[in-house]
């Protein structure tokens, strides 16, 4: 990470990810349990404060505003997945997964728009969790959002998934 970062962003780091007790560590954890396989979730920090730093004023709120999010995305795809009215989909998703490996890559990137968004992206394996480029808190629930677009995560195709990264998703 850059080393201007500020140290209420460095405190944040240390407390809310780096620590196996952070909210967003357990509900990794707990996802990697329901899933049976390796979850890797990777933010890249230093990215995105230089991209989304200006719209945190105090800087204390950014590692939790970010880690919240993450939080959300393993909660939501654990109970999907523990769901058995979800079989169909759970199978889809192993199936993609099984395809490149045992391992559910997840990354963290900005997007324009105000709202939290994921999505499948078929060509790198992986997982995409967009941070909106917007003030929080956030237009939404993060839940909902998350909730909604794991929904139809296999229904989406490249062009929906550019248009959500591009904060094109009508909303």
């Amino acid at each position: 990470m850059s080393k201007v970062r500020p140290l209420k962003v460095r405190v944040g780091l240390r407390d809310l990810w780096e620590s196996p007790n952070a909210p967003a560590q357990k509900a990794i954890t707990a996802l990697k349990d329901v899933i049976g396989y390796q979850v890797d979730v990777s933010i890249d920090f230093a990215l995105l404060w230089s991209e989304l730093q200006r719209l945190y004023p105090d800087p204390e709120t950014f590692v939790p505003s970010i880690t919240s999010v993450v939080k959300a995305w393993a909660e939501c795809l654990a109970a999907r997945l523990e769901d058995d009215g979800n079989a169909t989909w759970t199978e889809k998703l192993l199936d993609v997964v099984m395809e490149h490996g045992t391992v559910v890559r997840t990354r963290v990137e900005p997007r324009p728009g105000p709202h939290v968004r994921t999505a499948w992206l078929a060509e790198r394996s992986e997982f995409v969790i967009m941070i909106p480029e917007c003030s929080p808190p956030y237009n939404s629930d993060p839940y909902a959002k998350i909730a909604s677009d794991l929904s139809n995560l296999f229904d989406q195709g490249s062009r929906k998934f550019e248009a959500a990264f591009k904060g094109d998703d009508g909303e």
